[in-house]
């Protein structure tokens, strides 16, 4: 379970309160998704990226948070904590073939 520290740093990535209801976690989610998506930075690689991290972290906040809504176990490590071994994900290495284009 994650510790109370770390659910209150997903809480201010979601930007949620403690006691939210988990239709107010999903609608949260959710907004930031199509705020941060990377999709909407096709034309700057740059923020592209920035914009995928961002993407990570809300999407590592929503897995916690709303496993903890749903009395299910949260995930027991971040993307963030996983090893880089330099191979990216294979929606980067679509968008890029697209840029290419």
């Amino acid at each position: 379970m994650a510790s109370r520290a770390r659910l209150d740093h997903y809480r201010a990535v979601l930007g949620v309160a403690r006691g939210a209801s988990a239709e107010e976690l999903k609608q949260s989610y959710r907004d930031l998704v199509k705020v941060w998506h990377p999709d909407r930075f096709l034309d700057d690689p740059r923020l592209a990226a920035k914009a995928s991290e961002k993407l990570k972290e809300i999407n590592e906040a929503w897995e916690a948070l709303s496993a903890k809504a749903s009395g299910a176990p949260a995930p027991a490590a971040s993307p963030a904590d996983a090893p880089d071994d330099g191979a990216a994900s294979p929606l980067i290495d679509f968008l890029d073939q697209l840029r290419r284009r």
